[in-house]
């Protein structure tokens, strides 16, 4: 797997709570998500599988049709997003904004976390 070789490994939980709304979404991503741990492979391909077709159904997605001044945002903590290339022979000016010190809180831990512990996490200036 190319994402792999390129940025590494990571575990993450397959099922997160948003840490502002508190609504549960799915961690799962087609070019970087390889297994999930405690399944066999073939049955890990399989829910991987069934995941990825739910999050890529069409009425879970939003059509954005840019045009002269246009602006688009999205959270990345939950959401994918995929760039047509519908612009050419124009240029698309993209800037990024990062959350840093987001908070993760997995589903399971969420019922007992009231709130962040900020005092654990790096300051932007140590990133």
């Amino acid at each position: 797997m190319a994402a792999v070789q390129r940025f590494g490994t990571a575990m993450h939980n397959v099922l997160q709570t948003h840490p502002v709304t508190g609504r549960e979404f799915l961690y799962v991503n087609e070019g970087f998500t390889a297994h999930i741990a405690g399944f066999r492979s073939g049955d890990s391909r399989r829910l991987l599988n069934y995941l990825i077709d739910h999050i890529n159904r069409p009425e879970a997605q939003v059509r954005f049709r840019r045009g002269n001044g246009s602006q688009a945002m999205w959270d990345n903590r939950c959401t994918q997003h995929y760039a047509v290339a519908e612009y050419n022979p124009a240029s698309r000016c993209m800037h990024r904004s990062t959350v840093v010190n987001d908070c993760r809180v997995s589903v399971a831990a969420s019922a007992s976390v009231k709130k962040c512990d900020r005092s654990r996490m790096s300051s932007p200036a140590s990133l």
